[in-house]
């Protein structure tokens, strides 16, 4: 196991939601192994503000549990195709990260998965973008 215990991964995480809540700012989420206790706290805060999981390349089924309960995702140069064509176009987020590849690229490659044109594909982000982190 990396990282510091569980308990006190919860303890932070606990207290970055509440200063999101507080400033009425996103939660971007990396997430490993640990989708249950991310469950359980979504559920236990019932907030508005959005959750989005950072990097995601879970398969379609997980995606659609967690699009269920109000999640977002964001996805990078690495991505599961099934799982992108599995949500609505509204829960999705694009990153670089720290890849090489430009955020361009990103978009063309998500939009030639989705088949959307790039253009309105760019559009739709940058509505998500506007509505959800502001």
């Amino acid at each position: 196991m990396k990282g510091p215990d569980i308990n006190i991964q919860i303890d932070v995480f606990r207290q970055q939601i509440e200063l999101a809540v507080k400033v009425g700012k996103p939660l971007i989420i990396h997430c490993v192994k640990a989708w249950d206790e991310l469950v359980a706290l979504h559920k236990e805060y019932k907030t508005d503000i959005p959750w989005i999981i950072h990097g995601y390349r879970g398969n379609a089924q997980q995606a659609a549990q967690l699009g269920k309960i109000g999640f977002k995702f964001s996805f990078g140069e690495h991505f599961n195709e099934e799982t992108l064509r599995s949500l609505p176009i509204e829960s999705i987020f694009c990153e670089t990260d720290t890849s090489e590849v430009t955020i361009c690229k990103v978009y063309s490659s998500i939009s030639d998965v989705l088949h959307i044109e790039i253009n309105q594909f760019v559009e739709k982000i940058e509505y998500n973008i506007k509505k959800y982190i502001k």
